[in-house]
């Protein structure tokens, strides 16, 4: 008799019940199908376009491109347009060059001499040209433009609604629920024993908790984004006068940007710390006592924006710095004619022409910061006694670490509600001081 052994512990069998499991079968069989509908898509497009360029090469070789006749085809059709105010005419000329069979080509709307040239059909006998005289709007086929680009829309649009409307739609219905992360949501009467309606947000709206949330991230706006939008306008400044080994230097500038956010938090939480950072180390050599920095409530949000402006400025510069290279050097050149200096033409010509790429930093900006989670989570984890504490930082916090998944949800909607309105208002004051014309 032979006697089987079973060692496998615990989380052995479970992980292999995980992989046996139905639930695993399914999402590898979504995978699967979603990965062979983009090749079908794909494999569909390709051949559409290249059925175009077929019939299209077609055409070509067909009208065999006699430009001296078309050329007075369409002085004919002018002509008889002028005369006599005609909209189609019959032009009979002998082609030898044309094929037998007859075909429409179509001339893209040419216009000679006023009048819309839409489409040219010839044979080998008779050619017949039709326009429309003194056209002034250009017709646009829509639908067909949508159809044939539809392939290749489709994955994008699959992945859309998969990836961001679904999980938006998702995490609506979690909101109404005091789901804890690990119930199954599929499961029979879900709904009938976790909802709760609006709960989550009066709950949410009712504590103090939430108003100082509220209270430190408007704190990191008001310093984070005026000291970033003047240090991004000095790097730009800097970064666009032609000068030698400027190409290294925006190269420099730009490096913070690509470094993660985890490696420069613990980077900058050594650099800051009390006893042993090198900042704290640098006043003291001249004579000044650093403060606490992340430890202390007071310096710990500034020193936040420190780091978070060090990080994005390379970012936003260089956004800046491409709306001052394309801002027009003639008004520069006139204004230096007139007697104005720097600080003038800085004034008066760069700031009001680079104004649409600042608004497009400030919507940016405003959005990243009422995001802030990264640096908060490493550096100071929301201390000391709460002065960090930030939206993003409670929302995570809520749903991964209490399982209060369903509060953590109407958390995240309140910020969705909020920064919708501050991008709005934006929107909306922007025609006070953006300046599109030049």
């Amino acid at each position: 008799m032979v006697v089987k052994l079973d060692l496998r512990t615990n989380k052995q069998e479970q992980q292999a019940e995980q992989e046996r499991s139905p639930r695993h079968y399914i999402l590898f069989s979504l995978a699967a199908l979603f990965f062979i509908s983009s090749l079908l898509v794909f494999a569909m497009g390709g051949y559409r376009l290249y059925a175009i360029g077929s019939a299209r090469r077609a055409m070509a070789e067909g009208v065999a491109a006699d430009n001296e006749n078309l050329k007075l085809m369409e002085t004919e059709l002018a002509r008889l347009t002028k005369e006599s105010g005609a909209v189609e005419e019959k032009l009979d000329f002998v082609l030898d060059d044309v094929p037998s069979v007859e075909f429409l080509y179509e001339l893209g709307e040419r216009t000679v001499d006023g009048v819309v040239v839409e489409s040219l059909t010839m044979n080998r006998e008779s050619a017949s040209l039709k326009g429309v005289a003194f056209a002034d709007e250009e017709v646009l086929e829509f639908g067909d433009g949508l159809l044939a680009a539809s392939p290749f829309l489709l994955p994008s649009v699959l992945g859309l609604l998969l990836f961001s409307l679904l999980p938006l739609v998702i995490s609506a219905l979690i909101s109404l629920t005091n789901w804890n992360g690990l119930d199954e949501l599929s499961s029979a009467g879900f709904f009938a024993e976790h909802f709760v309606g609006l709960e989550n947000f009066k709950n949410i709206l009712t504590t103090r908790e939430f108003w100082q949330v509220l209270w430190n991230t408007l704190r990191y706006i008001v310093m984070y984004i005026p000291l970033m939008l003047a240090a991004a306008i000095a790097v730009a400044t800097l970064l666009s006068r032609p000068r030698r080994g400027v190409t290294a230097f925006r190269i420099i500038y730009y490096i913070p940007v690509l470094t993660s956010w985890v490696a420069a938090s613990l980077i900058w939480k050594s650099v800051l710390s009390p006893q042993y950072g090198a900042l704290n180390g640098i006043l003291g050599f001249f004579g000044i006592e650093g403060p606490g920095w992340l430890l202390d409530e007071a310096w710990a949000m500034p020193a936040i924006v420190l780091v978070s402006v060090w990080k994005d400025m390379g970012f936003f510069g260089l956004i800046l710095l491409s709306g001052m290279i394309g801002i027009d050097r003639t008004y520069y050149e006139e204004a230096s004619l007139d007697g104005a200096g720097s600080w003038t033409k800085f004034w008066r010509i760069t700031l009001p022409l680079l104004s649409p790429a600042i608004f497009y930093v400030l919507i940016v900006s405003l959005i990243n910061a009422f995001q802030l989670f990264p640096q908060i989570m490493i550096m100071t984890d929301g201390g000391p006694n709460g002065s960090t504490q930030v939206m993003v930082e409670r929302i995570y916090k809520y749903g991964f670490r209490y399982y209060r998944m369903g509060y953590a949800a109407a958390f995240s909607w309140l910020l969705f509600v909020i920064i919708m309105a501050c991008t709005g208002l934006q929107m909306k004051l922007q025609k006070r001081w953006v300046n599109y014309d030049a």
